[in-house]
């Protein structure tokens, strides 16, 4: 019987702040497509509407898009202080989250596409948490008639982040996850550090679960430059996404910008190329000679950019969150099998991967010593064993969300009314 699909999430284009937020169930529908899986969405519509270049792929899907006025006024960001209080009192107070108001929507509407329409897989997305009771209350209304799959792409009540600051909401929270948990098919998880932090927080083994990393888009034809003792010439570090100099952006430069300024042989060395959201101030710009901002660019414009680079650069400089992250960016750099530069805290999983992996260097952030050596030292680093035989196809999207088919169930015809 052919399978089907419906994604519940809470971020889906086009009705999202960033393509980011909803990438990975995007990609993930048209995975599921290809490999001739019904796909049915059921999200929510927010102010925010972005173009993305995928009229045509929506069309193919069947999506529920919940239109609820409260949810939609927690994003005000106005010049009406009084909303702008009504929605800061709301985020403080909605537990898990804000999404909690779509719960009872989107059972309604899940309900309906597993009664009328055969749809018995289900996988849940998060953040937001709040949509994730969704999944819970469906396991327990259907039972063994639904596959549930409760997907994170970061952590909920370890995260400092998404955690509540009052304590007894994240304490609820806590129970409200591990139930979540005990009652899914399915744990997908986008890296290491997420299943470490819940096993050692609920003492459950979550042996139905899968590591299922975000990865990057498609193959490109490239080879890591030719070999060498040594880079000669100008060195170039290229960057693509968001950055800022301000202390209190979890991608900020402070500490970079302060090694260039005290160590004036840098500004000559090197050549930092900045493409996308790129918020510094324009003295700071204008103050160095190998820092260069430029607008952002389309994705296959920014791989062809990539490969111009001798280094690719990550940067993340939040501690308190650092242990499970691994940037989008990250899997676009190894597609291109370009050296990467990750400067960051110690405990950042990419930087483990890149370590694990031979993929580049890292440079512990918050250590100017370490920034200004590293740096010094890339005009004598020998490129050529980077990479080395790895085979980056393990990191390719497909073959990542190619590890849920084996978990999927065939169409049921589920009968109208049916419970277990």
């Amino acid at each position: 019987m052919k399978k089907k699909m419906l994604i519940l999430c809470s971020d889906f284009i086009p009705y999202t702040s960033s393509f980011g937020s909803s990438i990975r169930m995007v990609t993930l529908a048209q995975f599921l497509k290809k490999n001739d899986i019904d796909v049915a969405v059921i999200s929510c519509k927010t102010d925010y509407y972005i173009e993305t270049g995928h009229d045509d792929f929506l069309k193919q899907l069947e999506i529920t898009y919940i239109d609820d006025a409260l949810y939609r006024h927690s994003f005000v960001n106005d010049r009406n202080k009084f909303l702008n209080l009504f929605s800061f009192a709301f985020r403080t107070v909605a537990n898990p989250d804000t999404a909690v108001v779509l719960i009872r929507k989107m059972y309604t509407h899940a309900c309906s596409k597993i009664e009328k329409e055969g749809y018995n897989n289900i996988l849940i997305s998060s953040p937001k948490h709040g949509v994730l009771p969704v999944g819970y209350l469906l396991k327990k209304k259907y039972g063994s008639s639904i596959n549930l799959i409760v997907d994170y792409r970061d952590s909920w009540t370890q995260s400092t982040i998404f955690r509540k600051r009052i304590p007894i909401y994240n304490n609820v929270n806590r129970i409200i996850e591990k139930r979540i948990l005990s009652n899914c098919d399915l744990f997908t998880y986008v890296s290491d550090p997420i299943k470490k932090k819940l096993q050692r927080e609920h003492h459950m083994d979550l042996k139905n679960s899968q590591l299922v990393m975000n990865g990057y888009v498609k193959d490109v034809d490239v080879n890591v430059k030719p070999a060498s003792d040594n880079l000669k010439g100008v060195i170039r570090i290229g960057f693509f996404g968001a950055l800022s100099n301000k202390r209190s952006s979890f991608r900020n430069i402070i500490n970079l910008l302060e090694v260039i300024k005290k160590y004036p042989d840098l500004d000559r060395l090197i050549e930092f190329h900045f493409y996308g959201k790129i918020e510094i101030e324009s003295d700071a710009v204008n103050k160095f000679k190998s820092i260069n901002v430029h607008p952002p660019l389309r994705h296959d414009e920014a791989i062809m950019k990539m490969m111009e680079m001798d280094f690719l650069f990550l940067v993340h400089t939040d501690s308190s969150n650092s242990d499970e992250v691994v940037t989008g960016k990250f899997f676009d750099y190894v597609s291109v099998k370009r050296p990467i530069i990750c400067m960051s805290p110690r405990d950042m999983e990419a930087r483990r991967l890149i370590e694990r992996y031979n993929l580049g260097i890292h440079i512990d952030v918050n250590d100017l010593t370490d920034i200004r050596d590293k740096l010094m030292n890339l005009k004598y680093l020998d490129t050529s064993g980077f990479y080395g035989d790895f085979d980056i196809s393990v990191f390719k999207r497909d073959n990542q969300y190619k590890k849920i088919l084996p978990y999927l169930i065939g169409s049921s015809g589920f009968s109208v009314g049916r419970r277990v």
